[in-house]
This record gives C-alpha cells, sequence and structure tokens, in this order.
C-alpha cells in the first residue's frame, strides 16, 4: 500500500473516530517504519476501544520492531491476561523471554506454544535446547524443576481458561462437557487459522485472508472474531471499490472446482 492510499484510510478514520479501521492503518504505517504515527494512531483508538486485541497486538509488535522491548513485553501481557490461546502472542513472549535472557519464563511461554499447537517442530528444538542449557547448570536446572512443578499442578487450570474462553464464544455448544480432547484440538485449529488470514492481511492477499475465515466459520460459526475480522475486511475491501461479496463468490467456486478435481482424482485410481 503507498502513501496515496494511507492518506485515504487516515482521512476515512478521521471522519470516523469511533472506526476500527486504525488497525489497519497502524499496520500500514509500521510496514513503512512510520512507528510514531502507528504508536499514536494505537493509542487514540485503544481509549474508544480499550478491549480491542487485535490493537494491542499490533501495538506491541510496532514497540517490538521499534525496540523497546519491555512496552512490547507490557502489551504482549495484557493480550494473554484475556485471551492466553493467542499463539502469535505466545510466540513472541518466548522470544522476548529469551532474547533478554530469562530463560525460564521463554521455557514457560514456548511451552505454552507446544500446548496450543503440538506440530511446531522450530518450537520444539528451540524448547529442546533451551532446557539443555538450563540442565547445564545445577542451580538453574533446581530452578526449572520447580517451574515444571509449579505449572504441572496448574495445567488443568490452563485448560479450563482456555476451554472457558472457547465455551464463552459459544454458549449453546456442549462440546467442552462431552469432548473436551475434540474442542481443544478445534481451538487450536482456529488459532492457526486466525493467525494465518493475519498474515494473509499482512501480505495484502485478501483472498486467502476470507478463506480462512470461513474455514474457522465452518469449524465454530458462532466465532466472534472470525464474524468480526471478516466484517472488517468487507469493509476495507469496500473501500477501495471491491465487492467482496464477488471475492468470496470467485473464492468458492474456485475451491469447488479443485474439490471436484480432487474427487475425480480418487474415483478414478
Amino acid at each position: 500500500m503507498g502513501f496515496e492510499e494511507i492518506e485515504n484510510l487516515k482521512q476515512k478514520v478521521e471522519k470516523n473516530l469511533d472506526s476500527k479501521l486504525f488497525v489497519p492503518l497502524a499496520e500500514e504505517y509500521r510496514k513503512v517504519g512510520m512507528y510514531e504515527e502507528a504508536i499514536n494512531v494505537l493509542m487514540k483508538g485503544l481509549e474508544r476501544h480499550p478491549k480491542y486485541t487485535s490493537a494491542r497486538v499490533v501495538l506491541g509488535k510496532v514497540y517490538f520492531e521499534k525496540g523497546e522491548i519491555d512496552k512490547a513485553k507490557s502489551e504482549f501481557e495484557k493480550v494473554i491476561e484475556v485471551a492466553p490461546e493467542n499463539l502469535f502472542v505466545q510466540k513472541k513472549l518466548a522470544e522476548i523471554y529469551n532474547q533478554i535472557g530469562n530463560k525460564e519464563k521463554a521455557i514457560f511461554h514456548y511451552e505454552k506454544v507446544l500446548y496450543l499447537n503440538p506440530m511446531d517442530k522450530e518450537v520444539e528444538v528451540i524448547l529442546k535446547n533451551l532446557k539443555s542449557e538450563i540442565k547445564s547448570n545445577d542451580r538453574l536446572s533446581l530452578e526449572i524443576k520447580e517451574e515444571k512443578t509449579f505449572e504441572s499442578e496448574n495445567i488443568d487450570n490452563q485448560k479450563k481458561t482456555i476451554f472457558k474462553f472457547i465455551k464463552k464464544e459459544d454458549s449453546n455448544s456442549n462440546i467442552y462437557e462431552n469432548d473436551s480432547k475434540k474442542e481443544f484440538h478445534e481451538s487450536s485449529e482456529i488459532e492457526m487459522l486466525l493467525a494465518e488470514a493475519d498474515e494473509f492481511i499482512r501480505s495484502e492477499n485478501y483472498i486467502k485472508a476470507i478463506e480462512m475465515y470461513r474455514k474457522v466459520l465452518n469449524i465454530d460459526p458462532k466465532n466472534r472474531k472470525a464474524k468480526q475480522r471478516l466484517e472488517e475486511l468487507k469493509t476495507y475491501i469496500r473501500l477501495f471499490g471491491k465487492n467482496p461479496e464477488e471475492l468470496i463468490e470467485k473464492l468458492e467456486k474456485f475451491l469447488q472446482r479443485i474439490k471436484e478435481k480432487r474427487d475425480e482424482f480418487f474415483r478414478n485410481p
């Protein structure tokens, strides 16, 4: 996005001070290195929308890239207080604590990342190396053992916190009571899809972002995050003269053709 488009988006936000478009505007400022402008936009937006978690995530990213690690850590900690299942933020906190030399806290958050996404092989290797470093020192080895004991005693509380969040998203669901393992797997998949959607938006691949949000809604039709972000993305697209419904229709036709080809392949070995 060029500076002319940034100016257009800025004017839209100024015309509607309650608009949540301040987040994509801040993201564009961040991309071109205009960190102070991004921070200013986000701080003003958070005054009107203090519970808008996505804004705090972007603010943490801006501080991190600006080199203000303590402020980034503070914003990310605020996010996981209300959304401990946020995979991106758990990973960033792990990186920050590892960077500042707090290996125990880094391990704590990397374990949370693996808890949410057991398939992350890169984190699995990092975690293994960190634990090896800790074990090379008897004193640190004792501290990490105590940390593990603490986590073992509180792991059920952590699960309950995550399940409570999921259950809150869909108050009519009975999955949590009847099949908690299945719901946790679905929640991890949802988080990964939301994280992928965010990356597609940052790369301006809106079609793929819409696809990710629709996949989330196929798993959890009442997922408020996916609904909210999908509507924001539609609004964002409309600002630049594109029809989101037309894009979605094209996407669905494309996916249907892929499915038909796949079915044809399996029918004709």
